[in-house]
């Protein structure tokens, strides 16, 4: 379930950084912190727009991909369920 967090994570926090504003130089001391998720640290020499603009793309991605693994853990319980109710009828 990680690498599927990872990865959901990963292209979300890209599309909302080229979605900021935020200038390339910035985008890319935040893209080589995206194995961290939600730990990324906001370099403190960033505008204050360019910090609450990162901070608020790292946020909605981290969110975004927690609730992929939500969504995709309760499909799974679902089927696991209706997998044991089949077979026990």
């Amino acid at each position: 379930m990680g690498v599927i967090v990872v990865s959901v994570f990963k292209g979300q926090l890209n599309q909302k950084l080229a979605a900021s504003g935020i200038n390339p130089t910035e985008q890319q001391k935040i893209i080589v912190q995206q194995n961290k998720l939600g730990g990324i640290q906001i370099p403190e020499n960033f505008s204050n727009q360019s910090k609450a603009a990162a901070q608020i793309a790292v946020e909605d991605s981290f969110i975004y991909g927690f609730q992929w693994a939500m969504g995709i853990t309760a499909i799974f319980l679902h089927l696991s369920r209706s997998h044991l109710i089949f077979h026990n009828s």
